[in-house]
């Protein structure tokens, strides 16, 4: 297992930190990102280094993603959310353009190397039943340093579409950093073992990180759903 260096300086960002930012969560355990092999299969390799400790080699991470986007219904949650953020950015889609994204999401899950999102995040959790807290840079910066967007990612995707009693409640630590996942995961400082990994879920400045794909019903109690 190797710590990515490059990956680790970009999510400890002095001016914008968005990993081991806490003194007092410090104290307990730090986290460090970890390199993948990458080639569009970044986000289920993350994963699996996050959970079993080795890579998605066989595909058996991207097989079940498949699976979850075929066979639990996603879908109505999913639409009512980009539905939601496309309002707030001004614009609508009729229905057979959502469906046609959906149709895309589906295709790139089943496609080797295919490039995944935050969809795919989402359905994730449905894979491992955890729920996933993903930890990214805020703007998306070009070779000068300049902002050319904002990146969505970071916040906390749960597996809404399970019942509870079939899922732990133990969060993988995934980041994102220039289009690019790791995993993130923690040294305990305590010797005998006995301290769990501590993981933020707001902000430096205090902010609960963005719960994604709320129903509209759900907006404004994102704390008690984390809860």
């Amino acid at each position: 297992v190797v710590v990515a260096g490059a990956s680790a300086g970009t999510l400890e960002e002095e001016r914008e930190p968005v990993i081991n930012w806490s003194p007092s969560l410090l104290l307990h355990s730090r986290l460090h990102p970890l390199y993948n092999g990458g080639m569009g299969d970044c986000l289920l390799h993350s994963a699996a280094l996050a959970t079993n400790g080795v890579e998605d080699g066989d595909l058996s991470l991207r097989n079940a993603l498949t699976r979850v986007l075929r066979t639990i219904n996603l879908y109505p949650r999913w639409r009512e959310a980009r539905a939601r953020e496309a309002a707030m950015n001004g614009y609508r889609a009729d229905d057979w353009q959502w469906r046609r994204e959906w149709a895309e999401l589906g295709r790139a899950a089943q496609m080797p190397r295919s490039s995944l999102e935050q969809t795919h995040v989402w359905a994730l959790t449905h894979v491992l039943r955890r729920p996933i807290i993903m930890y990214g840079v805020h703007s998306i910066k070009n070779y000068r340093d300049e902002v050319v967007g904002l990146a969505q990612h970071q916040g906390i995707y749960l597996p809404f579409m399970l019942d509870k009693s079939q899922c732990s409640t133990n969060p993988v630590a995934l980041g994102y950093v220039r289009g690019h996942y790791v995993a993130l995961v923690g040294e305990e400082k305590d010797a005998s073992g006995a301290a769990s990994v501590m993981l933020p879920v707001t902000t430096p400045d205090g902010e609960l990180l963005p719960v994604h794909f709320l129903r509209d019903a759900e907006v404004g109690r994102e704390a008690a759903l984390v809860r």
